[in-house]
């Protein structure tokens, strides 16, 4: 559940159908507070610098200036709880929308920072590793990361789309594979097995997902759930994971779904 909800006023980042105005670029929210003095229940300006993207988690918010840095607030894992914007070390050039998975947050660079393939995009991670959703390799269960990481697994690999929840990360290619990392003790990995293994620390390729998308990454997004992931290729979705309460929609009692479908 979201407990906050952000737009971005006067950008082309819009959420809801508002005129552009004076307040060009601020960052409007609304719901339960993210932070101590958090804005209630009616839109309220947050943050009035140069935002372009904007996310909204239940315990921080993130966006990204016209600079292509990264802001957050709330909850941050970089500095005190509060509803000032502090801006993310070791992370530039963002030109999409970061991600936050309640905890575990992701950016996407382009150009990325690797002189091996200077074309490619760089994924870079930060904050609270649980299941190592932060992709670095390591488990270390409640380790604080308060900076931006790079995610070397993923260099060279022309990422263009990130997906994050509190505690795994999808990650889709310019080729169109799917790699996955994080918690999978409900199948949420969607690679085709659940307590063999109950977190993966390194970006794994899911070869399941991958085969949907024919190779390329155009016509498709990847989402990311509390306990599941997602896949909409040329408008035909497909999911995996936890499905406790029905949640993957394939017409399945089951309670986990191991693979797409």
């Amino acid at each position: 559940m979201k407990l906050a909800i952000l737009m971005l006023v006067g950008t082309t980042s819009l959420l809801a159908p508002l005129t552009a105005s004076a307040d060009s670029g601020r960052a409007y929210e609304w719901g339960i507070k993210v932070a101590q003095g958090g804005p209630g229940s009616v839109p309220t300006i947050v943050q009035s610098f140069d935002a372009e993207l904007i996310d909204a988690g239940n315990i921080a918010d993130v966006a990204v200036l016209s600079d292509g840095s990264v802001w957050t607030w709330g909850t941050t894992h970089i500095g005190s709880t509060s509803m000032t914007a502090v801006q993310v070390p070791g992370v530039s050039n963002v030109r999409k929308r970061p991600v936050d998975g309640n905890g575990d947050f992701a950016a996407l660079e382009q150009p990325g920072t690797d002189l091996a393939c200077p074309s490619s995009s760089t994924v870079v991670t930060w904050g609270l590793s649980e299941s190592g959703d932060l992709g670095l390799g390591v488990i270390n269960n409640g380790a604080n990361y308060a900076s931006a990481q790079d995610v070397t697994a993923l260099d060279c690999q022309h990422v263009v789309q990130l997906a994050a929840a509190n505690s795994h990360m999808i990650a889709l290619t310019r080729n169109g594979d799917v790699y996955v990392w994080g918690g999978n003790a409900n199948a949420t990995l969607g690679l085709g097995y659940t307590h063999r293994k109950s977190s993966i620390d390194t970006p794994t390729l899911n070869a399941a997902a991958t085969a949907l998308t024919g190779g390329n990454s155009a016509g498709v997004e990847i989402t990311a759930g509390v306990g599941d992931g997602g896949l909409l290729v040329d408008g035909q979705a497909y999911s995996w994971g936890d499905n406790t309460y029905g949640q993957c929609g394939c017409d399945s009692t089951a309670t986990t779904i191991l693979s797409p479908t």
